[in-house]
């Protein structure tokens, strides 16, 4: 829908948001995303992200779900997923090893 209002997380590209948490409120899933500078935002399903129209398809504890559109390389235009995993904190008196990212 080319007329409906933006979000205001449309305005950054996907990849500078990572899931560090979820919410649960009467059995819906929320999900916590910190952007590039260190804010968190809040998000559920239905909403918007990236500049791709990527709309939030469903959360659960570990990962969000997305749709997003993207060229077809025929002049139109496709839907196709996209998958934002929680990252694991590191405890700050844990080492990590040597196979961690």
């Amino acid at each position: 829908d080319i007329n409906r209002k933006r979000e205001p997380l449309e305005a950054y590209p996907l990849e500078t948001f990572v899931m560090v948490g979820t919410i649960e409120q009467a059995g819906l899933f929320y999900a916590l995303l910190r952007d590039d500078t260190g804010m968190v935002h809040y998000v559920g399903v239905g909403n918007y992200i990236g500049q791709n129209s990527g709309k939030i398809e469903s959360i659960s504890l570990s990962e969000i779900k997305i749709q997003q559109l993207g060229p077809d390389n025929r002049g139109g235009w496709h839907t196709f997923p996209v998958t934002l995993y929680l990252k694991k904190a590191i405890n700050s008196q844990e080492k990590p090893s040597k196979d961690a990212p």
